[in-house]
């Protein structure tokens, strides 16, 4: 695999990362302005895989509010799959939650997404939910996977 850098994603990343979600997953893509507008919303919280010549190879992102965070988005490219990439962008998403104290994760997979559900449950999350008939093109259910933190203990007031 070649090497690549996590970093955040910003105004100038966002519509290469809008290109490779729509190159990489089925259904209805995010626009570039969806994109571009959580490059910039404060609730949002999105990652960008690059390589050593700036391509996006791959793409993750979370909305949170009140330390309740979900995946909107994990795209990798096609060519870049089954190399670590996936994970390690989850692990970046996982990190912010940490680092910002979230009680959970949660995120929808499409229940025939086998590597996706194997991917997500060897990071820590678990079964929660089932939407039926959640994706559209094509129709098929979502299965709902959380990965729950452990609070922070609590210090000794004096």
């Amino acid at each position: 695999m070649e090497r690549y850098t996590i970093c955040p994603m910003t105004a100038a990343t966002a519509p290469a990362a809008a290109a490779l979600e729509r190159r990489a997953l089925p259904g209805e893509p995010w626009s570039d302005a969806a994109f571009l507008a959580e490059a910039a919303n404060p609730r949002a919280r999105y990652r960008v895989a690059l390589s050593p010549d700036g391509e996006v190879l791959g793409a993750a992102g979370m909305q949170g509010v009140l330390g309740e965070y979900s995946v909107t988005t994990l795209a990798v490219a096609p060519e870049a799959r089954r190399r670590g990439l996936g994970r390690a962008l989850m692990q970046a998403l996982i990190a912010v939650c940490r680092e910002e104290s979230a009680l959970f994760l949660t995120l929808e997979v499409r229940a025939s997404n086998a590597a996706a559900i194997a991917l997500y449950r060897s990071l820590g999350f678990a079964a929660e939910g089932r939407r039926p008939n959640f994706y559209q093109d094509p129709r098929e259910d979502a299965l709902l996977l959380t990965l729950r933190f452990s609070p922070a203990p609590e210090t000794e007031k004096s």
